[in-house]
Parts: structure tokens; sequence; C-alpha cells
């Protein structure tokens, strides 16, 4: 069974290979065919449809003209069935229209919108490569704006929706690059951003450490100045405290390299003797933590009490949880208390007298 390849980024191209692209003729034939891949996961009722597209026509008059697009459409889709028992792509009834999903269809689309469920909320600099480069592909996808010609209210809600995740999609990217040092196509990435949105400062902002970090301060300082004049002739504001103090940092070549957030911890290559250390270091850290917890929320309730904020028996109560949760680290308790001891004497009055062990 051949898949459909359809396109609805840029030019509307639909074909099943080996055959050639090919554009379905008639604009409404077009337009319905994309509305129902753009939501090809649900079932739409023939009267919707028939309103949505003919909405200046009688109710009457737009089911005509429904009836006869679903006609041409499915006469048109009969050119990429190859097998006498191959299913039809559209499912139609007296009321409602569907997609057959046992049809394999390629979509641009999709592929782009999966590719964004993957790492949404996720900062690009804690990305690995192979969702660096899924994502890499997808934003190839994007060769202009969805279904470039059509203006129908419908289409300018998607295409705005599906702009904003592409550039999100460039904004991570960026971000990636300049934590694995790719600072070159990190800054293709955001030349691409701004074509579509010029005043985007968080975009100028990581432009302006790209170049900078790439070895061309100069151009760094002129992404700023560029920053500045662009945001007061389209919004009529300065940049943002952060803008202004990254470049400042410029000016005083005091911007630390960029690192990665995030990196996995590597122990293959010790032994088991190191690995023990290991794993005792991070425990007795882990209850030097807990321990701090405790003081901190002893510390709270005595002031708390001092003030008269809380009562004396519910600062009992609240001083035995703590000692509860405590006392399972208790094997640490020498370590801890020479440890906090030394601290305490450190710590300005009052806070020094009022620190229990």
């Amino acid at each position: 069974m051949s898949k459909l390849h359809v396109r609805l980024f840029g030019k509307f191209t639909v074909a099943a290979k080996p055959q050639p692209a090919t554009i379905l003729e008639g604009a409404k034939v077009l337009e319905l065919f994309s509305y129902l891949l753009l939501y090809r996961n649900r079932p739409h009722a023939r009267e919707a449809l028939a309103t949505l597209l003919w909405c200046d026509a009688s109710s009457t008059q737009s089911k005509s003209y429904l009836r006869k697009t679903l006609w041409q459409l499915q006469s048109e889709l009969e050119q990429f069935v190859d097998e006498a028992d191959m299913p039809r792509l559209l499912q139609v009834d007296g009321e409602w229209v569907q997609l057959n999903t046992k049809r394999q269809v390629w979509l641009d689309v999709a592929q782009f919108e999966h590719a964004f469920e993957q790492v949404k909320d996720t900062p690009g600099q804690t990305w690995n490569e192979q969702m660096a480069h899924s994502v890499a592909t997808a934003v190839s996808l994007y060769r202009s704006d969805l279904l470039e010609g059509c203006y129908q209210e419908w289409c300018l809600f998607e295409r705005e929706r599906l702009q904003r995740i592409f550039l999100i999609l460039l904004e991570k990217l960026m971000h990636y690059c300049e934590a694995h040092g790719q600072y070159e196509t990190g800054i293709s990435y955001g030349s691409r951003v701004l074509r579509l949105d010029l005043a985007r400062e968080n975009t100028h902002r990581c432009l302006m450490r790209l170049h900078y970090l790439a070895g061309n301060r100069s151009e760094a300082l002129r992404q700023y100045g560029r920053c500045v004049a662009v945001l007061r002739d389209e919004l009529g504001v300065e940049p943002g405290r952060r803008t202004r103090a990254l470049y400042e940092q410029l000016v005083a070549e005091d911007l630390p390299e960029s690192t990665p957030l995030w990196e996995p911890a590597v122990f293959t290559n010790q032994s088991q003797t190191s690995l023990r250390e290991t794993l005792h270091q991070l425990e007795s850290l882990r209850v030097m933590l807990s321990e701090t917890q405790r003081q901190v929320q002893r510390n709270i309730i005595l002031v708390e009490t001092t003030l008269g904020n809380l009562p004396p028996n519910e600062a009992n109560e609240a001083q035995d949880r703590s000692d509860t949760r405590a006392n399972n680290d208790s094997r640490y308790g020498p370590l801890l208390s020479s440890r906090l001891e030394s601290d305490k004497t450190s710590l300005t009055p009052p806070f020094g007298d009022v620190l229990l062990l």
C-alpha cells in the first residue's frame, strides 16, 4: 500500500511515491482537504463544514457546494489508489466526514507537531543529540508559512499557531547550540527567528551571547544596537533589564563561558571501591542537607514562638515532627553536630544564640 505524502507548509502538494508531487484542482477542494488534514483526529459534521467553507451562501446552497466538493476530492484522490482493495482516504456518510485512519498518510504538519510535543517544556540546554536532531529535522519541514495563498479565518489561526511553535523550536535549538559550542549554527537559527519576528527580544539576547562566544564581540554589541532600535521603532520601549545587563557584561568582557545546565553522571570507569566511597559521600551530603533543613525549621519555630505567632503547644508539636524526621539519620549525628557547631560560631546574634543542637 502506497503511503500518501502531503505537505501543507508553503505550497500545498500531495504525492504517493514513486509518483511525482501534484496539486489538487480547485480552491475549495484544496481548502476542504487541508482542513480535514489539520483536524484529522475527529469527525466533522457536514453542516458545520458547509457553513465554514461557504459562510456567505444559504444553508441549502452551502450543502450542495459541499456535496460537489466532496465528490471532486474523492475523484482527485483516486489517482493515488494503486490497489483494488485499498481503503479510501475519506469516510463520508449522510451526516459526517472524516479521514480514514487505516490509510497511511505522511503529513509534514503532523511530524512537526509531534516533534514539538516531545520537547515541550524541556529547555534546549538539556537535550541530548537525538532530541536536537529530531527538532532540527522538524524545523526543516517548515518551508514557509502554512498554506501560502489561503486567507480563510481558520487557516490564519492555524498559521499563527504553527508559526509560534516554529519560533519556540528555533529558540530551543539556539540554546542547545550555545550549550554545546555550536555557535555558528545557533546564529543561523536566530536569523530565521528574526526574519519572522524582528522584535523578539529573547532572540536578540541569545544572539548577543552566541556572537560573543564565537569570538565576535563587536557583532554581539551591534546585535544589541539592532535590538534597541527595533524595540523603539516597533514597540516604543527600551530593552529589558536582562538585556541591558548582558550588554554591560559584553562591554566589560565579563561574560562567563556557556556550559550545559545538565550533564549525566558517568561512573563506568570507576572501581567498586571508588563507587562505594562516592555513595558514602552522597549519603553524607543528603543527611547534612536534611539536618540543615531541620535546623532552619527549628529556628523558624523559635522565632515565631518568641514573636507570639505560634502557641507553645503547637510549637512543641512542630518541634517533635522535625526531630522525628531527623532521627532517621542519627548515625551521622556526631559529624553533623561538629559541623553545625562550627557554623554556629559564624552566625551573628541573635541567631547564633538560638541555633539549637
